[in-house]
């Protein structure tokens, strides 16, 4: 969180207004390159409406501060200045909004599109307060909205939110927007005279989050260094800046502003930050529904099915065929997928046999119910839509213990056995024929129907009805 927003949190600015007035550590206002800037004429209203770019094409590169100084002298026949509140050297101060899981900043640092910004930036020099927001389309340009903001503060208000709502419902997409980093910096911009271009150049840039701030400078001791910022309509070469830069060297990023102000804790390497970020989100999408689903496997399958049935063999076919169904459920639930296809992937799980046994039909049964919480847990994405399938589970558990263990349910299997003493099975005899199959099969018997008599074999094909006990099932 940033600085004086959250109402839990100690702010090193506890004055919204005087914390977005907070003055940048370092002034360029003085000293070779204020001698450099002055030598531009100023911009003219026409120049301003011409470079608007609320979309367009964007280039970054990094210079080094002295530099700088000479690479203006030498621009000053192709550019004009902006002035701000009548300086040059316009003071900016900006406060970043991202969601609690930091979506936008992840999709920036992955490049997806679209992907949005989120600003509140305050021209000090003006009196002037923004709302900005920015999506950056597939095909590389850039939208922009500005609002004009009443007064300078550094939280969103009311209409703060119903604006970026309007120009995008997915900003919202996973509830209200929370500051997460500040900027304070100087910028210089520069018009083209000849041409729909515009380059800023910022100066002394702070990143601060919590209670951390950095300051960009060189590895050696220098005056800094200075994000150069190019914007054009289309790619285009011959640009007087973009030469200038090139010719000394400039370092092209594609960074922005606010996003080392995020990172400005972590030890960057080629490969370990977008790991670390994959991981992290991976587990934070897929931890609780993962958890939840387990715990469902682990009720079923330990508290119910085992004490019911003792047969170790079907617990392990229940996990696996669980965690593979929630698999494909959890891959399936980010991609737009047909109706029929879906009814048609459950359907070939519902009706899945083994070829070398048959299956009982409890049995049967307790594999629809491990592939019916595998997809249930899996497609609940959300905190809202989690706790109702949470719901859903429980009545599911619920209901498969009372068919097991209620009055007169509780724990019955069956086993078809062939029998050799067809005397016993008339119904007169039924008693007798239960005690005698409850001996062999040492299991008490309840019930039993007879399915087929083979009087040139003496014998019968039964279906008998046991309660097993723990530990034991029919010999």
């Amino acid at each position: 969180m940033a600085h004086g927003h959250a109402p839990t949190r100690t702010s090193p600015h506890p004055d919204p207004t005087e914390a977005a007035l907070k003055p940048a550590p370092l002034s360029p206002r003085r000293g070779d390159l204020a001698e450099a800037v002055e030598g531009f004429e100023p911009a003219e209203p026409a120049d301003l409406e011409r470079v608007s770019l609320q979309r367009r094409y964007d280039r970054k590169f990094l210079v080094p501060a002295e530099q700088l100084g000479a690479a203006l002298r030498s621009l000053r026949d192709d550019y004009r200045v902006v002035l701000a509140g009548g300086e040059r050297f316009a003071h900016y101060d900006t406060f970043y909004f991202d969601t609690p899981t930091l979506r936008f900043y992840h999709d920036h640092r992955r490049r997806r599109a679209p992907r949005f910004k989120v600003r509140i930036r305050n021209y000090a020099d003006r009196g002037l307060s923004v709302l900005e927001f920015k999506e950056k389309t597939s095909r590389g340009d850039t939208h922009k909205r500005r609002w004009e903001r009443p007064d300078i503060s550094t939280s969103l208000t009311d209409l703060d939110r119903e604006r970026l709502a309007e120009a995008s419902p997915r900003v919202f997409a996973e509830g209200d927007l929370v500051p997460v980093a500040r900027t304070v910096f100087y910028r210089l911009m520069l018009v083209s005279k000849r041409s729909v271009e515009r380059a800023t150049l910022d100066f002394h840039l702070t990143l601060e989050r919590d209670e951390h701030s950095r300051t960009l400078e060189g590895r050696r001791p220098r005056p800094g260094l200075a994000p150069g910022h190019r914007d054009a309509p289309r790619r285009r070469q011959g640009r007087p800046l973009q030469q200038v830069l090139r010719g000394r060297r400039a370092a092209r990023r594609r960074a922005r502003q606010h996003l080392p102000a995020r990172a400005a804790r972590l030890r960057r390497s080629p490969l370990m930050p977008h790991l670390a970020s994959l991981l992290v989100d991976a587990a934070s999408a897929l931890g609780p529904r993962l958890a939840l689903d387990v715990a469902c496997v682990l009720a079923v399958v330990r508290l119910i099915y085992l004490r019911a049935y003792p047969r170790q063999e079907y617990a392990f076919t229940f996990w696996l065929l669980n965690l593979i169904t929630f698999a494909v459920a959890c891959t399936l639930s980010g991609v737009h997928v047909e109706m029929g296809l879906s009814l048609g992937l459950f359907a070939v799980f519902g009706i899945l046999r083994y070829r070398t046994e048959a299956l009982r039909i409890r049995d049967l049964t307790y594999l629809f119910v491990m592939i019916g919480l595998a997809i249930l847990n899996g497609v609940a994405a959300g905190a809202e839509a989690l706790a109702r399938v949470a719901l859903i589970d429980l009545a599911i558990i619920a209901a498969v213990a009372a068919l097991e263990f209620g009055p007169g349910r509780g724990g019955e299997d069956s086993v078809t056995v062939r029998y050799d003493r067809v005397e016993l099975l008339p119904p007169a005899q039924r008693e007798a024929l239960l005690a005698d199959l409850s001996r062999r099969l040492g299991v008490p018997c309840e019930r039993v129907v007879v399915e087929h008599v083979d009087f040139m074999h003496d014998s019968a094909q039964l279906v008998v009805t046991y309660r097993p006990t723990a530990g034991k099932s029919p010999a």
